[in-house]
């Protein structure tokens, strides 16, 4: 699984926390600047559906069309990853339950593997200020839950860090803290958890930055707080 946390702090601040690591562990972008619309893409779940979905918002005009069709978007290259999957399958000569297993360490009967969830944040040329769009989806054919003007993500959701959020979001030693603390609830509860570096992305207005914060470990040490301010 990876980590995506979002928080706006008013109509043209915003900020976007991600891991790097892969299900492989290797290095992967769960995150894309799109200077064309001046907005940020994330996503959470399988690298097949972000990228796929990242690949059909690029080739929108403006944030505004990519936001309103983000959803159908979304739909679409989710549906179609079983037949992506029972391809790479057969071009492996294994079942797609063995495929599963040596990418996930599951037969696929782990839903948290067949889930998809995008943030897309940019400027809105309608409003003039930044605008978020939220789509989260359980499974291939469920249906998504579409949080328009979202304020705040935070995933994997920890009920206790929920309302702290906000303040840690609002430096970066704040964001990998919460990224630190999340990964020691995915830990003690054994759930999949995620990795690699940390990257942040700050908006305000049409610009963006992105920090790499630093390597993110199971324990939140004090030195790397700091050297990550």
């Amino acid at each position: 699984m990876s980590l995506l946390n979002f928080y706006q702090f008013d109509d043209d601040t915003a900020a976007v926390a991600v891991d790097t690591l892969d299900s492989r562990g290797s290095e992967s972008a769960k995150m894309l600047v799109l200077p064309h619309l001046g907005a940020v893409i994330a996503g959470r779940g399988r690298a097949a559906v972000s990228k796929g979905i990242a690949a059909r918002v690029m080739q929108f005009a403006s944030f505004d069309q990519a936001a309103n069709e983000l959803e159908r978007e979304l739909v679409e290259v989710h549906d179609a990853l079983p037949a992506h999957d029972e391809a790479a399958a057969a071009s492996l000569g294994m079942s797609v339950a063995s495929l599963y297993e040596r990418e996930f360490g599951t037969d696929g009967s782990d839903v948290r593997y067949l889930g998809a969830e995008c943030l897309l944040v940019g400027l809105s040329a309608r409003t003039g200020h930044i605008e978020a769009t939220y789509i989260k989806r359980a499974r291939p054919g469920a249906s998504a839950e579409v949080l328009k003007r979202a304020g705040l993500v935070v995933s994997p959701p920890e009920d206790e860090l929920i309302k702290a959020a906000p303040l840690m979001l609002a430096t970066d030693t704040g964001a990998y803290l919460l990224a630190s603390l999340q990964l020691e609830r995915c830990a003690e509860t054994k759930r999949p958890g995620y990795g690699g570096r940390l990257l942040v992305a700050r908006m305000k207005r049409g610009e963006v930055t992105v920090r790499d914060v630093g390597r993110l470990e199971r324990q939140a040490h004090a030195t790397q707080a700091q050297r990550a301010s």
